[in-house]
């Protein structure tokens, strides 16, 4: 469960990051009706409101993920690694494919790790797709530590990741963080990428 600090900082966050594209809405529309204007303005500004609303059902997903966190860590099912990096590759190449990008992953330990197939391969797939919108090659690569199995996701192409950094990747950042840990997991951001443990499940 989310301990009280993390739980007001993430809120923090939230809320900072709802209350910009809610202002920019707000203030588009009143400069849109406040003379008459020509069609094509009036769909310059329509436009420009609908591009918000995006960013309004992004920054729902991303508080959706956040206050899921917490629960889907209660019931974790034992995973066999190798099985579930099929499933991760097929989403990724798919969006490596539509950012035409380059995506590797080495020979995957075969053991067991306990999560919920569903969250783990959607916290993947997003941190995945954070360094394949940096139009560089990303790398995935696993490492069996023994009671834990390290998975790291790198940004190969050799310059400084520029990282998506609006405020609805920033709270599912944090639901990520949030859901690793309730599995006995964890994220640590590293300069070109992300590292991910995770807990060997228990014969």
């Amino acid at each position: 469960m989310l301990d009280r600090e993390k739980r007001r900082r993430y809120l923090s966050e939230a809320f900072h990051a709802l209350a910009q594209p809610i202002t920019g809405l707000q203030c588009g529309l009143e400069v849109a009706i406040a003379k008459p204007r020509t069609e094509t303005e009036y769909k310059k500004r329509i436009g420009a409101a609908l591009e918000v609303t995006s960013t309004f059902r992004e920054l729902a997903a991303a508080l959706r993920d956040l206050t899921e966190a917490d629960d889907v860590g209660e019931h974790p099912e034992k995973l066999h690694l190798p099985t579930f990096f099929i499933q991760l590759c097929e989403s990724l190449e798919r969006l490596a494919d539509l950012h035409e990008t380059t995506l590797m992953f080495n020979c995957v330990p075969p053991v067991n790790v306990d999560a919920d197939c569903e969250r783990l391969l959607k916290t993947l797939v997003f941190l995945g797709d954070q360094l394949l919108k940096t139009e560089g090659n990303v790398q995935f690569t696993t490492r069996d530590l023994g009671l834990c199995v390290e998975i790291t996701l790198k940004e190969t192409s050799g310059e400084k990741s520029s990282r998506l950094r609006n405020p609805e990747s920033v709270i599912r950042l944090n639901a990520a963080e949030n859901y690793l840990e309730t599995i006995g997991g964890r994220l640590s951001v590293i300069p070109n990428g992300y590292v991910i443990t995770l807990p060997v499940a228990k014969v």
